[in-house]
């Protein structure tokens, strides 16, 4: 029999077992040992031939050979391989929850054994696909894309990826909640002008930085936009490079556009592709900033024409059918000139991205919006926890009243016409401590300032678990507070240099 470019005979006395193990495995598909997951003729194949060999000559089998991968050995062989919580892959991640499954996979919340002292630096992402006979492997090309931009700013970080005989994974930063999320979450149907803009900014670098490298993204839209964590909860990245693919490839020490085919297929969103999309176009830089643009306009205005359509005809036909002066009607006069740029833009046109930026940057200059101010969602999230703290404060007064007035003697009614007694004048005439009462007055001492001290911090206590209980309810997948402190200056945020959009660092 021939495995690879070797050939190996099997004895005539292993012939038989060999033939019932592979009767075995049609009768019983869910059988995984000796074979692998994806059937009989696999990559694997030639490790279930020794593992048939070791059992038959009777000798005890060993291990099986090392995973083909990049990261080491490692302990799992989960048989749906669907990592439970404290599942621990290559002696180092260790899972804590499953955050998302999809078509091509599943992403856990990780912590990192090898990591030092701090909760914010042992958190991942961990990206996970299993490996499916006669399937291409999407998280491959998007940890190759990753490795392109280890030297960009602004971008998702790769930190670690491995390849195992059933699935292969990558372990990235872990950000926050998508813009989609947000939106949601604070219930707010529309964003504010302002916010839309600086959103916009922010994707726009994240897409540049993804051309910069000779790609095209090609499924910008308002899930794929995340914000930081910690001190970045301000910044907004581009994530899920799942469907990215090179549009400029270099030859010679020459970059050049990489033709575009006849007919491309389809990737994306219905709701967010460019109108070249629905004509299986190839997909060039202009089109990720169509996409930016439709993701802009949806935050702003809360819907667009197409949405509630579901076929793909019916959506085209809206998108071809609704003018420019149709779309932007309730948006800045800004956004008019970045869509009229766009939509000038050929296939291997160089978008001007100091353009967008620059009217982007116009808007809020105009609405008189800062970097620094707090997002929408921001504003929000602040004022439910406002409100908590309020209601937490008069539930203490009330409570604490009902105490003192249980405490309080009860006094007896005053009749009309009554003579007033000394009870009486209690309620009607507060008294007046003169300094010289004040002095004589005894000082409270050390013990009742305790009891008071106590008494106030377990108030404050109650305030702080109600306020934490509010934000758990806020913010479900992050595990610092989103709020950032005001930098000093705005150079801090790489998406406020306007050199930033002019350099064309490609030469495309």
């Amino acid at each position: 029999m021939r495995v690879g470019e070797a050939y190996i005979k099997i004895p005539r006395t292993l012939g038989s077992l060999f033939s019932s193990m592979l009767i075995t495995k049609f009768k019983n598909p869910s059988r995984t040992p000796p074979f692998s997951p994806q059937g009989i003729i696999s990559k694997t194949y030639p490790v279930c031939l020794t593992y048939a060999m070791g059992d038959a000559a009777g000798k005890k089998p060993g291990p099986p050979p090392g995973p083909a991968a990049t990261g080491g050995p490692e302990e799992d062989d989960e048989e749906d391989i669907d990592f439970k919580q404290g599942h621990v892959i290559n002696k180092r991640w260790q899972v804590e929850r499953k955050l998302g499954a999809g078509n091509c996979g599943a992403v856990y919340l990780v912590r990192d054994l090898q990591a030092k002292a701090g909760r914010g630096k042992s958190r991942f992402a961990l990206k996970m696909e299993p490996i499916i006979e006669g399937k291409m492997l999407v998280l491959k090309k998007e940890v190759d894309l990753l490795k392109n931009l280890i030297d960009r700013k602004h971008v998702p970080r790769l930190h670690y990826s491995a390849r195992r005989p059933r699935y292969t994974y990558m372990v990235m930063t872990l950000y926050g909640k998508n813009i989609f999320e947000l939106k949601k979450d604070c219930k707010l149907e529309v964003f504010t002008p302002g916010c839309v803009s600086r959103i916009g900014i922010h994707a726009l670098y994240g897409v540049k930085q993804l051309h910069e490298v000779g790609f095209v993204h090609r499924d910008v839209k308002p899930a794929n936009m995340v914000i930081g964590r910690g001190k970045e909860a301000r910044v907004i990245y581009v994530v899920d490079f799942g469907m990215a693919r090179r549009y400029a490839i270099w030859e010679g020490g020459k970059v050049h556009h990489r033709e575009a085919r006849e007919t491309a297929l389809f990737r994306g969103s219905f709701r967010y592709c460019s109108p070249h999309v629905h004509d299986r176009h190839e997909q060039g830089r202009r089109d990720d900033l169509w996409s930016v643009m439709y993701s802009m306009i949806f935050l702003l205005n809360g819907t667009l024409p197409w949405v509630g359509k579901s076929v793909e005809a019916d959506i085209k036909a809206s998108k071809n059918a609704t003018t420019d002066e149709q779309l932007l009607a309730k948006a800045p006069p800004e956004y008019l000139v970045i869509l009229k740029h766009i939509r000038s833009l050929g296939y291997k046109q160089r978008p001007d991205y100091k353009l967008i930026y620059d009217q982007l940057r116009a808007t809020m200059d105009r609405l008189k919006v800062t970097f620094f101010d707090p997002y929408d969602w921001e504003r929000v999230n602040k004022s439910n926890r406002t409100q908590s703290m309020s209601l937490a404060n008069s539930y203490d007064e009330k409570n604490n009243s009902q105490k003192d007035k249980a405490k309080e003697k009860p006094l007896e009614p005053v009749k009309h016409g009554a003579k007033t007694g000394k009870s009486c004048e209690r309620i009607a005439t507060p008294t007046k401590v003169t300094s010289a009462e004040s002095k004589s007055a005894p000082k409270p001492g050390k013990s009742e300032a305790k009891k008071k001290d106590k008494s106030n911090s377990k108030a404050v206590k109650k305030d702080d678990k109600l306020v934490s209980k509010e934000e758990k309810t806020d913010r479900t997948d992050t595990y610092e507070d989103t709020q950032s402190p005001k930098p000093s200056h705005e150079v801090k945020f790489p998406t406020t240099d306007p050199a930033a959009f002019a350099r064309n660092d490609i030469g495309l």
